[in-house]
This record gives C-alpha cells, sequence and structure tokens, in this order.
C-alpha cells in the first residue's frame, strides 16, 4: 500500500524494483501554517502543571518543585512561539517577567527557601495572568 496521493511526484522508490510506496501528500504541511490555538493549548497546559507549584511550597516539597518546573520547557516554547506571532513588544515584557519569576521560584527551592519561593510563585500567578491576557 502506498502512502500519499499516486497522483504526485514520488517521494520514495523501493530500491532494485523502482515501485514507489511513498508519494508527495495533497495536504499542505503541518508547519506551512502556524496554528496560535495549538501553541495556546501548550501554554496553558504548562501553566496549569505550574499552578500546583503553591502547595509544594507550602509542603516544601522541593524536589517535586524542581520536577514540575520542567513544564516551563513547554511553556517557553509556546510563549516563544506566541509572542512572535503576535509581535507585541508588552507580551515579550509580560513573558520575561514570568520566566523570571519561575527562575525566582527554582532558585529558591535550590537553596529550600520557602518565604522567598513562595514572593516568586505570587509573582507568577499575577504575571502569568497579565501575560494571558495579552496573548488573548
Amino acid at each position: 500500500m502506498a502512502v500519499g496521493n499516486s497522483a504526485n511526484e514520488c517521494l520514495f522508490a523501493q530500491p532494485g524494483t523502482g515501485i514507489c510506496t511513498v508519494y508527495k501528500s495533497s495536504e499542505p504541511p503541518v508547519w506551512s501554517s502556524p496554528r496560535s490555538d495549538l501553541a495556546l493549548s501548550k501554554l496553558l497546559q504548562a501553566a496549569g502543571q505550574l499552578n500546583t507549584i503553591g502547595p509544594l511550597i507550602e509542603g516544601s516539597k522541593w524536589t517535586q518543585i524542581t520536577q514540575t518546573l520542567g513544564s516551563s520547557r513547554d511553556l517557553r516554547e509556546a510563549v516563544g512561539f506566541l509572542t512572535t506571532a503576535a509581535a507585541d513588544p508588552a507580551a515579550t515584557a509580560a513573558a520575561k517577567k514570568v520566566f523570571q519569576d519561575l527562575d525566582g521560584v527554582q532558585l529558591a527551592a535550590q537553596k529550600k527557601d520557602g518565604q522567598t519561593a513562595n514572593r516568586f510563585f505570587y509573582k507568577y500567578e499575577s504575571d502569568m495572568e497579565k501575560l494571558l491576557k495579552l496573548l488573548g
């Protein structure tokens, strides 16, 4: 069974037989049109995971905090895409504040400083709310 549309260009033929097994698709490539809705969904999912840090700080669960902060990688990717697509300097500035807050939480967690971690986490919550409003 061949993959793609046989009316299109052959992308891969079996060596020796020349039988085409992969044809170029008639569908546009996934990357041909950016999907802001998918990036926003990814951002909201990562933010949801990061919102669980508050109770972890209260419980002094430093290892879990560090593990949860791994979600910030997905957040950084989504925010980077959305702020570039929006071309809004205010959104870019808000994103920087969010990541500074998360870096503060991470540093405080490494030092096992609950008071500082809480302070940065509350700033994160406020700054994330502002960023989400700017990104729509």
